[in-house]
């Protein structure tokens, strides 16, 4: 199992988590059922290091990436798509999607820009979608790596608004300035792709608006 847990066996998990949800499977809990005893193993460890040793005791394991699959939006951290369909959209459909999605967004919860976007079965969303699992991913690892951001010790079981559950976990200032900082990382890998699709589902809008105005003729 511990290859799986390295930082390359992450991303390819981080990854097979996305690709699930793109087909409409729950990737999120598939992996995260798999790698649950050792992300708890490691948060526990993490925890008797702390008490014997402060945060110098601390060790960074691979297998706490697992939380920047999510940590800006939900899977594939799409709170930018809600923010820039709710403000930027010029499709109709994109623009009630943001909307309905930017609370639930905040709080890490994204069905309503999966299936109402949709990010599933749609080739324009899914690559941007992938590399907003990935990226963060990796960053974390640097981030992890030159102690920029510490290793979680404290077990948070629940859904958390963005950067609540990265602070709670570690009490640490700096988890929660990350996860804020992803959303912009991530915004910017998102905004070509939205741009793309906005356009393409705003011309569709159009010409089945003008086709409804010839038939009431």
């Amino acid at each position: 199992m511990s290859y799986l847990t390295g930082f390359w066996g992450m991303l390819v998990l981080g990854l097979l988590c996305g690709i699930m949800w793109i087909f409409g499977i729950h990737g999120t809990l598939m992996v995260y059922v798999a790698i649950m005893p050792s992300l708890l193993t490691a948060i526990q460890t993490n925890a008797a290091a702390y008490q014997a040793g402060g945060v110098a005791a601390l060790q960074y394991y691979p297998v706490l990436l697992f939380g920047l699959v999510a940590c800006a939006g939900g899977t594939g951290n799409t709170i930018d798509l809600a923010i820039l369909g709710a403000f930027k959209a010029k499709s109709e459909q994109l623009k009630a999607v943001g909307k309905a999605a930017l609370i639930p967004g905040v709080f890490n919860i994204n069905e309503p820009i999966t299936f109402g976007y949709p990010v599933m079965y749609n080739p324009i969303m899914a690559i941007p979608y992938l590399l907003c699992i990935v990226a963060p991913m990796i960053l974390g690892h640097f981030a992890y790596t030159l102690g920029w951001i510490i290793p979680g010790y404290i077990n948070v079981g629940s859904v958390m608004p963005i950067g609540v559950a990265e602070f709670l976990g570690s009490l640490n200032i700096g988890n929660f300035v990350f996860a804020l900082a992803m959303c912009v990382v991530t915004t910017l890998i998102y905004y070509p792709f939205f741009k793309a699709y906005d356009k393409q589902l705003y011309a569709k809008e159009q010409a089945e608006k003008a086709a409804e105005a010839n038939e009431a003729k």
